[in-house]
């Protein structure tokens, strides 16, 4: 007869217990005995979390058949069609990369606060609403001081203003033209962080807004809250868009980001910038925290003239990790950039190339989310070319 041990790596390698409940992670190594789903570490370590799961290693920990027979009766398709039955759109399900809040928010609200229960009701949603409005602490632009402010989500609208009594809000953002992420650059200064991008109209630059709550429910409300208000939008405007497609396009991570070292128009000496992948947009920030880029970069197709390349030319050949980005302004030398190393180098250059072969001239009557405006020219740059440096060519760059 087959050992408890023996019996759970069968039910382990049924359909659907290969990948984490949660998050979808490979390879789930623990396992939450009542619920009968199986665990990455991390999920593991919030369904402990919530005391009402009771979570063992599926290798550490001794196991008896009675054990192995309350799992092999359940399992995570099973549990799926519970606990899962009814989730909002406005709700994205944790991935492996997914911050710490956002598997932790799931995991609560769908065990411990039953929202995606198919008898759940609206009582248990209040992101539904697409209304809302309380105190967030948002960082200063030019320091690292978080201050709390009153934002309002309504009438197509976020704004916010600097009390719960002023009448004036200090920032006004169209829906329509916004973004939100929980995983973006920027966040690891706080764990229930969220950033906030748009396009400001006044100054023609897209800005970033970053901002906490004090608890990790409240920012995955406000999140949910958003998308759902963005979801609601969208179909008004276009009553052939179908929730699922909605909620495709309501909101979006950046594609790449991270530190590169690029040139100015000179092409003499390199700078280190913060480079953010966003759709079509290439921004790069002095820091991840600033609130507007140093220059855009906005990609098109490679019919239009964009490519990227990682031949450089004779005179970077001694920098290993350089590579060219080609755009119709720079169409006799390129921008040529440099990764910290050769991971790095085949990310950006991979994703670069995504870009430019998925990108196509948006038709501004159809589509769902329309684009801020577009400068004229492929390329903004708003910095002085005055912090430079020599990067040596014995470092990893």
């Amino acid at each position: 007869m087959a050992t408890p041990m023996e019996r759970l790596n069968i039910v382990r390698q049924q359909p659907g217990n290969g990948v984490c409940a949660e998050c979808r992670d490979n390879n789930p190594e623990w396992c939450c005995l009542n619920r009968g789903v199986f665990l990455c570490i991390t999920c593991a370590g919030i369904h402990r979390r919530l005391h009402s799961s009771i979570v063992r290693s599926c290798r550490l920990d001794s196991w008896k058949h009675h054990m192995v027979d309350s799992i092999a009766t359940k399992g995570n398709l099973k549990a799926k069609a519970m606990w899962e039955a009814n989730v909002p759109a406005c709700w994205l399900p944790p991935s492996p990369n997914s911050r710490y809040v956002v598997k932790e928010q799931w995991i609560m609200a769908k065990y411990d606060r039953e929202q995606f229960l198919a008898t759940a009701g609206a009582s248990r949603k209040p992101y539904m609403s697409g209304v809302k409005q309380g105190i967030l602490y948002k960082r200063m632009k030019q320091s690292e001081v978080w201050n709390g402010r009153w934002f309002v989500l309504a009438d197509r609208q976020l704004s916010y203003f600097k009390s719960y009594h002023d009448r004036t809000a200090k920032t006004v953002i169209s829906l329509l033209h916004m973004n939100v992420t929980l995983n973006g650059p920027g966040l690891e200064s706080h764990p229930n962080s969220m950033l906030i991008a748009f396009w400001d109209e006044k100054i023609k630059k897209t800005r970033h807004i970053f901002v906490y709550a004090e608890v990790g429910k409240d920012i995955m409300d406000w999140f949910c809250t958003i998308r759902c208000a963005k979801i609601s939008l969208m179909r008004e405007m276009i009553p052939e868009l179908t929730v699922e497609e909605a909620a495709q396009r309501a909101t979006w991570e950046f594609s790449i980001w991270g530190n590169l070292c690029k040139t100015p128009p000179t092409q003499k000496k390199f700078q280190k910038r913060f480079f953010v992948l966003d759709k079509n947009s290439l921004r790069y920030y002095q820091s991840p925290y600033d609130p507007y880029p140093l220059g855009e970069i906005y990609l098109g197709p490679s019919v239009r003239g964009f490519w990227v390349d990682e031949h450089v030319p004779d005179k970077l050949q001694h920098y290993t990790n350089a590579f060219m980005l080609h755009t119709p302004s720079r169409s006799n030398g390129g921008f040529p950039l440099l990764a910290e190393d050769s991971g790095s180098k085949m990310a950006w250059i991979t994703a670069l190339q995504d870009t430019v072969r998925n990108s196509k001239r948006p038709a501004a009557k159809t589509e769902a989310t329309p684009a801020p405006p577009t400068p004229p020219f492929d390329t903004h740059s708003y910095e002085e070319e005055d912090t430079t440096f020599t990067p040596n060519v014995t470092t990893v760059y």
